[in-house]
């Protein structure tokens, strides 16, 4: 467990350096130890479970489904037997609830501007090849039970079932089945379905593409409070597809998705703020929302925090600071970040001069299509 010293955040991802909320560095915090068996709370140093009575410490009893008291693997979802889903309400789908966010890029830098020197925002780019979404799900071991579940109605197993055949993990891919899978989850109401149909309607996997439709899918997801699905439908309202183009409309539904985490809604709606699209143009707030992003490990906006530090927007300038940030997002492979810290080393900007580091960074950029530091390698021939 780690916690923000300085707003209370909490989190269950050790893997997470900063804070979601303000950007603090976060700290360790020692987890209440529970009971192995019934996973009731325990006092420091008790030997027995107040709840159970079991010794801390002791196996757990073997699980069994709580439909029809068959005995289950300890990793089995769904039984075997009845097709029953076990578990706690999200227990083996952690994958489903943190389905990838890459259906949008951001491929320019974000603080381009047109002939008259005015802002010019850099709308986000939709890509509907759906290949950034087909993404490794754990469909489970046991294939077979899920798909036995699922054949009985379950939803969230005919979510999961359709993640298997959209990704091709443990069977073979297939568009046309996943659909299938997801719309009778999304008949049902399972969220998670839904998100994914309104992706494969607006991307064209699987069916044909319809960005009405899809906008249909992820308005019933988003409005069950679906993050991915209020992003999504923010994307639809800032780009006109599928609905008309409202850019309040889409603040509304970035802020909801941002509220909630989402690192690209979070970025993009620092970019609204940046760019004054839908909301007042204030750079102050553009940069909260771009700290909040950068902290969860998104590049985009770790480039663009720093392009806001180097240049003095929205924050005092602080080129050291400039440097973290592009070397954050170009150690992830950020292409316009590695040329930046390619830069900073060749001019000694925020960090000491270094032609060899700078060489290493523009080449980096460079094998990635990045024109600037082409431009830039010729001065090392």
């Amino acid at each position: 467990m780690k916690r923000c010293p300085q707003c209370q955040f909490q989190t269950d991802q050790n893997n997470e350096m900063f804070c979601g909320n303000c950007g603090t560095e976060l700290e360790f915090v020692l987890e209440k130890p529970v009971c192995s068996v019934c996973g009731a709370e325990l006092k420091p140093g008790a030997k027995f479970c107040t709840k159970c009575g079991m010794k801390v410490g002791a196996a757990p009893a073997k699980p069994v489904c709580k439909e029809c008291g068959a005995e289950l693997a300890l990793d089995e979802v769904f039984c075997g037997n009845c097709g029953a889903r076990n578990g706690a309400p999200d227990s083996g789908l952690a994958e489903l609830s943190a389905e990838p966010q890459g259906l949008f890029t951001r491929d320019t830098p974000p603080q381009q501007e047109n002939q008259s020197g005015e802002k010019q925002s850099n709308a986000e780019i939709t890509s509907r090849n759906g290949e950034n979404e087909r993404k490794n799900y754990n469909c489970d071991t046991d294939f077979e039970s899920i798909r036995k579940a699922a054949e009985q109605g379950n939803a969230d197993a005919q979510c999961r079932l359709g993640y298997c055949f959209f990704s091709g993990n443990g069977v073979e891919e297939n568009d046309e089945e996943a659909v299938k899978w997801f719309r009778k989850a999304a008949e049902q109401g399972n969220a998670n379905a839904q998100c994914r149909l309104g992706y494969c309607f607006y991307s064209g996997n699987g069916v044909e593409e319809n960005d009405e439709e899809a906008v249909k899918w992820f308005r019933k997801a988003a409005e069950q409070g679906n993050a991915n699905a209020q992003y999504k439908l923010g994307c639809c309202y800032s780009s006109g597809n599928g609905v008309d183009l409202i850019e309040k409309e889409a603040v509304k539904w970035f802020r909801k998705a941002a509220e909630q985490g989402n690192s690209l809604a979070l970025y993009t709606l620092g970019e609204c703020y940046y760019y004054g699209n839908g909301v007042k143009e204030d750079e102050k707030e553009a940069v909260k929302w771009y700290h909040k992003a950068a902290a969860q490990g998104n590049s985009l906006a770790q480039y663009t925090l720093g392009e806001c530090y180097y240049s003095g927007n929205g924050v005092k300038e602080n080129e050291e600071e400039a440097v973290k940030w592009y070397r954050k997002a170009a150690e992830q492979g950020n292409a316009d970040a590695r040329y930046a810290l390619g830069k900073c080393y060749y001019y000694g900007h925020g960090v000491k001069e270094n032609e060899e580091e700078a060489f290493k960074w523009y080449r980096k950029a460079a094998e990635q299509g990045n024109d600037d530091a082409q431009e830039a390698l010729k001065d090392f021939k």
